[in-house]
C-alpha cells in the first residue's frame, strides 16, 4: 500500500491553523484563569472579613486596625495580619491567589501582604479625632471604629500591589484618601489601577500610593479585577472601572460614612 507523508506546503498549512486557533483560544482561556484565581481570592477575603467579626466580639466590637501604632514597630502585634492570625490560622488566607507575595507579620515584612487592610481603620493614640472631616494626612484615628457602626458596603479589605518595603511596597494596606478623588466624599474612589501604580509612579513616596490593584485579567485597561471584602463577611471583585464608577456604590472612607446606628 503506497503511504505518502505530508509535504512540506501542508505541514505549513497545519501549523499555520494551530497558531490562529491558538491565537483565537488564548484570551478565553486566560481570562477563565483569571476568573478561577479571582474566586478563590474571593473565598481568602471572605474567610479575613468573617475573622474581623469574629475578633471584634472578642473586644467590644471594635475593628480590627490595619495598624495599630500604639504597638512598636519592631514588636508583633502592630499589623492587623499578625493580629488576625489568631482567628484566621492559614496564612494562606491572607494572600491573594495567584501573584507574588508572602504573609507578612512583622513590620519589615509589611510590603509583601497582596491582601491589604483599609488604612482608615487604623488606631493612633496621637491620631486624628474621628469627628475629622479631611482624613488625607491621619495616620491612624484616636478613637477606634465600631464594626456594627461601619456600612455594609464599606470596604474593609482589597488586592494590593506586593513587594520589597524598601522600593516602597505597603501591600498590607490600602490608603482611601490617596488618588485624585474628593476627600470628603466617603464613596470617593482611592489610588486604583490594574498596573502596579508602585512600580509604575517612581516619584512618589510610599505615603502617597498604598493602591489598591485590579491584579486579574488585566489588559492595560483598566479592566482587571480587584477583589474587596466587606465588614459582614462578604467579598466580591470589580473591575478597576467599576470602582472608578461613582454607581458603583462602595465606601472608602469609613470615617466619613454615615453610622448603621
Amino acid at each position: 500500500m503506497n503511504r505518502r507523508g505530508l509535504t512540506l506546503l501542508e505541514v505549513v498549512l497545519v501549523m499555520g491553523i494551530i497558531v490562529v486557533l491558538a491565537g483565537l483560544l488564548y484570551p478565553t482561556i486566560g481570562r477563565a484563569m483569571a476568573t478561577a484565581k479571582a474566586a478563590s481570592t474571593i473565598s481568602n477575603i471572605q474567610q479575613l472579613s468573617k475573622g474581623v467579626v469574629l475578633y471584634a466580639a472578642d473586644v467590644d466590637g471594635r475593628m480590627l486596625a490595619a495598624t495599630n501604632y500604639g504597638v512598636p514597630a519592631a514588636n508583633v502585634g502592630r499589623l492587623w495580619t499578625s493580629n488576625l492570625s489568631g482567628v484566621v490560622r492559614d496564612s494562606n488566607v491572607f494572600l491573594a491567589t495567584g501573584v507574588p507575595g508572602r504573609f507578612a507579620e512583622k513590620w519589615d515584612d509589611r510590603g509583601w501582604a497582596s491582601i491589604g487592610m483599609n488604612a482608615g481603620t487604623s488606631v493612633n493614640p496621637k491620631g486624628c479625632a474621628a469627628t475629622v472631616a479631611d482624613a488625607t494626612g491621619c495616620l491612624g484615628f484616636r478613637e477606634p471604629l465600631l464594626l456594627d457602626e461601619v456600612a455594609p458596603n464599606s470596604v474593609i479589605f482589597a488586592t494590593t500591589p506586593a513587594g520589597p518595603t524598601d522600593k516602597r511596597y505597603r501591600g498590607y494596606e490600602f490608603e482611601p484618601n490617596n488618588g485624585d478623588g474628593d476627600p470628603r466624599d466617603p464613596a470617593s474612589p482611592p489610588l486604583v489601577s490594574d498596573a502596579d501604580l508602585v512600580a509604575a509612579l517612581p516619584e512618589l513616596p510610599a505615603e502617597l500610593l498604598r493602591p489598591v490593584l485590579g491584579t486579574y485579567g488585566n489588559t492595560g485597561k483598566d479592566d482587571g479585577l480587584a477583589v474587596v471584602g466587606f465588614p459582614d463577611g462578604r467579598a466580591k471583585a470589580f473591575t478597576v472601572n467599576q470602582i472608578l464608577s461613582p454607581k458603583v456604590g462602595l465606601i472608602w472612607r469609613l470615617h466619613l460614612a454615615p453610622r448603621t446606628r
